[in-house]
């Protein structure tokens, strides 16, 4: 596989299809994830919302994300759209209150929440 797109978003460590940011103290997920990942560590830092923003149609071949220990209060509906591989989602030690119907609309392969 040709890893076209090997930029690493700023303090993030690539190694392979591993992206980790986890313990940045990032308020938000990083837009330039690269589209190789096929996992991304965010845990361990104050993301405290999952914004709808695209970023996950862009994220084909994601199959690991790492959310645990961090402020999220609030998945925006449809966020995880286009993330169609992921099974694996790792958000315990958060701050959600409540699950609507559409919070993990996008999830088709689901097999570890």
């Amino acid at each position: 596989q040709c890893l076209v797109d090997t930029k690493c978003p700023d303090n993030c460590v690539c190694d392979g299809t591993v992206v980790d940011c986890s313990k940045r103290a990032l308020k938000d997920i990083p837009n330039d994830i690269p589209t190789f990942a096929t996992e991304l560590r965010l845990n361990d830092n104050n993301i405290y919302k999952i914004r709808n923003t695209g970023l996950f149609k862009k994220l084909g071949h994601l199959i690991k994300l790492d959310l645990r220990n961090n402020e999220i209060a609030d998945i925006e509906d449809g966020s995880f759209v286009g993330a169609n591989v992921l099974n694996d989602l790792l958000i315990t030690q958060n701050k959600l209150r409540q699950i609507r119907p559409k919070m993990f609309a996008g999830l088709k392969n689901m097999t570890n929440l």
